[in-house]
């Protein structure tokens, strides 16, 4: 067994290579995201992850939540302690260890960590005695850009040949790095290397933060307690707001849009993803702007890049994808889970040998268990049970549709194209989209065919190995009623459920398009009554606006948007394969 370690920032993965070459991600909390948080309280007992952040609501003084940033530092203080900077490194290795040992059955025999590919020898120094102390045999480093290079060849089958570069652009919770590997006959090496130490996903969260308080300064008690919080309710409502900030960062690299709610200032704010992006642009130009600085000093040559690898969480923001596109004129790769290509492809790194993707034995249908109320068992892939729930932010998503007493469910993922335009796929075949009358059969659907049409996105055979692994979670704002829009339109304007009609309605879109439905995109386009009725009920959605918002609503033909509401339903639901 290998084990591979990607010590973060913000967040820490771990990965476990078996013996027949397959790969299968630590889950901490249902997440392969570790929060690389520790907390030592009063009874100098370390926690680490969420249960840190967790115990920090009562005690915030003894959080450290990024001790990666510590490292040039030998102690730290949390309360009135003096803490070893190693020991807190050690904490949070050592629950991956524990985790690792614990999945595996026993100890893995090789352990891999990476580092950031201009870290010397006193950093990788303090590493090593981190991962002693955490109870792991001695490790194997691999710098993170040369991990990154690795997945690049070995896990997308890109060709790299020897002598050309790949340009590996990592945008973290931290820091921004930029890296220039070249491959040669044994494997690759770093030849450039620099950065940003004052970039990375935390900035961009502030710049979320800053314009959330833009709108809302005349709430400036509200502010001071989230900036300064005193009691434990502060120190909550503060951790929820930066928890929000995150969720809505991500979720506008897929939506054009995102709601955040401000604690103690109780409002929320809509946010779109071209305030976002402006927003963000300064720190986004400052990174392109070094990765040109780096290419030029290392005399890189156009014709001799083999490609532009994209990872770390904030690489996904789409604006990054236009911006390097258009400077160096060479189309980046991204995939949909960039924050765990590091840990993945480390272990490749690691082994000794040429980079080519293992051979997979044929997968082992795991026997249905007999009872039909208890989610079905996806088959083992390389052997592996599957286990656990997928986090939340998994690209792929459950899809609830409801029409009349009908309920059922379906896979959902976006893509987006050269354009930085998002479009919605769904596992459907053709002009028809199966619908299953349970979650799991869904997702088992979507695994175990490859007969629709998401077979068709980037990396597809990377998310389907990790839907046999896992179920996807159902969150409740992928929960869809197509037929009650035109129950609710029917009441007075004061009393529409406007939160139902608009996901109603961004269903209706996406299906219409996606399932080539043209009267569908006929009654949603741009410019229609039920397109017009969109703008509106958004602009009543947002709290500053209520109240008028609410008003303009009358201005409707209630009558003619019942009408089209139900043409609506008619149409998709003629285009819904309802399965037994």
């Amino acid at each position: 067994m290998r084990l591979g370690v990607d010590f973060g920032t913000s967040a820490t993965v771990g990965m476990v290579q078996r013996p027949d070459g397959s790969v299968t991600p630590l889950l901490f909390d249902a997440s392969p995201l570790l929060p690389s948080s520790v907390f030592i309280g009063p009874d100098a007992t370390p926690l680490v992850g969420a249960d840190a952040e967790r115990a920090a609501l009562a005690y915030p003084a003894g959080l450290e939540p990024h001790p990666k940033r510590r490292v040039d530092d030998e102690t730290t203080w949390l309360g009135e302690r003096e803490i070893a900077v190693v020991d807190l490194i050690a904490a949070v290795l050592g629950r991956v260890w524990s985790e690792a040992c614990r999945v595996c059955g026993a100890p893995p025999t090789d352990v891999v960590v990476t580092h950031p590919a201009t870290w010397a020898r006193t950093r990788l120094g303090r590493l090593a005695a981190a991962a002693e102390r955490a109870g792991m045999p001695p490790v194997t480093f691999v710098p993170e850009p040369v991990a990154a290079a690795a997945y690049f060849a070995a896990i997308l089958g890109r060709e790299v040949a020897p002598g050309r570069d790949l340009v590996v652009y990592d945008l973290g919770a931290g820091t921004f790095d930029l890296s220039m590997v070249r491959r040669t006959a044994s494997g690759f090496e770093v030849f450039a290397a620099g950065g940003l130490a004052d970039v990375g996903g935390l900035d961009l969260d502030a710049v979320v933060v800053d314009h959330a308080r833009s709108l809302t300064d005349q709430a400036g008690a509200g502010w001071a307690r989230l900036d300064w919080p005193d009691t434990s309710a502060d120190h909550r409502a503060r951790r929820d707001l930066w928890l929000g900030v995150r969720a809505a960062k991500e979720l506008l690299s897929r939506h054009t849009w995102a709601d955040l709610h401000v604690p103690l200032v109780d409002i929320d704010v809509h946010l779109t993803r071209d305030e976002f992006e402006t927003a963000a642009r300064p720190h986004l130009d400052r990174t392109v702007a070094t990765t040109l600085e780096i290419l030029r000093s290392a005399k890189a040559l156009r014709e001799n890049v083999a490609g532009v690898f994209l990872v770390g969480g904030s690489s996904r923001i789409p604006l990054i994808t236009a911006l390097l596109h258009r400077q160096l004129q060479i189309a980046p790769t991204v995939i949909d889970q960039p924050e765990l290509v590091v840990a993945h492809g480390c272990l490749y790194a690691a082994a000794g040998r040429p980079i080519a993707p293992p051979v997979a034995p044929a997968p082992i249908a795991l026997p249905r268990p007999p009872a039909e109320t208890a989610p079905r068992i996806p088959p083992a892939v390389n052997g592996i049970p599957p286990r656990g729930v997928l986090p939340r932010d998994f690209p792929v998503h459950l899809v609830e549709v409801a029409i009349g007493d009908r309920v059922g469910y379906a896979v959902r993922t976006y893509v987006t194209d050269d354009e930085g335009d998002t479009s919605a796929v769904f596992a459907s075949e053709g002009s028809r989209l199966p619908l299953f009358p349970r979650p799991e059969q869904a997702g088992d659907y979507a695994v175990g065919t490859d007969d629709h049409a998401m077979t068709s996105v980037l990396h597809w055979e990377a998310l389907r190995d990790s839907m046999a692994l896992a179920f996807l979670p159902l969150i409740p704002e992928n929960r869809y009623h197509l037929d009650m829009p035109a129950v609710t339109l029917e009441r007075k304007p004061k009393d529409w459920l406007i939160e139902l009609v608009i996901n109603a309605g961004d269903l209706a879109r996406e299906l219409s398009y996606a399932l080539d439905i043209p009267e569908g995109q006929d009654l949603l386009g741009p410019g229609t009554l039920l397109d017009r009725a969109d703008d509106a009920l958004r602009v009543a959605q947002r709290t500053p606006f209520r109240l008028h918002g609410r008003r303009d609503l009358r201005a409707f033909d209630q009558a003619q948007l019942v009408a089209a509401w139900r043409r609506v339903a008619a149409v998709i639901d003629a285009q819904l394969d309802w399965r037994d």
